[in-house]
Parts: structure tokens; C-alpha cells; sequence
């Protein structure tokens, strides 16, 4: 599973998506694009092997997407888009880390005010 998550690194010439790039969107759009989703067989790839790098940027991109897409087909409000979009995002941290409290906080990162 390394060696696939290392091939698709390769073949993409890069990590499917960066956090820093979902995170550039989420502050500007309040969204996480469902395009983030692709990252699935990288993400999984990664946390099949336990490979340490690359595993929560992409877990968090799938989740924030999905919460994105969840919210557009029930047809909610912009501001209720964002928190759906976080909703995903600290499920994510939640799963990865084995913590609610612990998914909850650290995905409050990615809502914090940028200087």
C-alpha cells in the first residue's frame, strides 16, 4: 500500500491535494469542493500501510468535500454549507486520532482567523 500511495504521488507529480490548498478555499469560499473527493485511493493508500506521511490532508480534503456535497443537495444556506464543510473536516480528526473532543479541536484550525 506505501508503494501505491508512492506511485500515485508519481504519476500525479504531487500530493492529490495539499491542506494548504483546502484550506485557501475554505477561507475565501467557506466551501471544501467536492473535486477534493478524488484524493480517496491516496488517503487510503496511506492509512492501509500506516505510512505516516500524507494521511490527515487528504482525510480532511475527502471529509470537507463531502460535507460541501452533503449541504449542496439538501439545498442549505451558505453559512450552513461552512459548517458542514468543518462538520467533515473534524470528523475526519476524529476518526484519524480516535477522539471527538480531540477531531473537534484540531479541525478548528482550519476556521481560525488568518492574520
Amino acid at each position: 500500500m506505501t508503494l501505491l500511495a508512492v506511485l500515485i504521488v508519481v504519476v500525479v507529480k504531487k500530493r492529490p491535494f495539499d491542506m494548504g490548498e483546502a484550506e485557501a478555499e475554505f477561507d475565501k469560499a467557506g466551501r471544501i469542493e467536492y473535486r477534493h473527493i478524488i484524493g480517496a485511493p491516496h488517503s487510503h493508500s496511506c492509512r492501509s500501510s500506516r505510512a505516516p506521511p500524507w494521511t490527515e490532508a487528504p482525510l480532511t480534503d475527502i471529509n470537507g468535500g463531502l460535507g460541501t456535497f452533503v449541504a449542496d443537495r439538501f439545498g442549505l444556506r451558505p453559512e450552513q454549507v461552512k459548517i458542514m464543510a468543518y462538520a467533515g473536516v473534524a470528523g475526519a480528526f476524529a476518526a484519524f486520532f480516535g477522539s471527538a473532543p480531540v477531531g473537534a479541536l484540531l479541525a478548528a484550525e482550519l476556521i481560525s482567523p488568518r492574520p
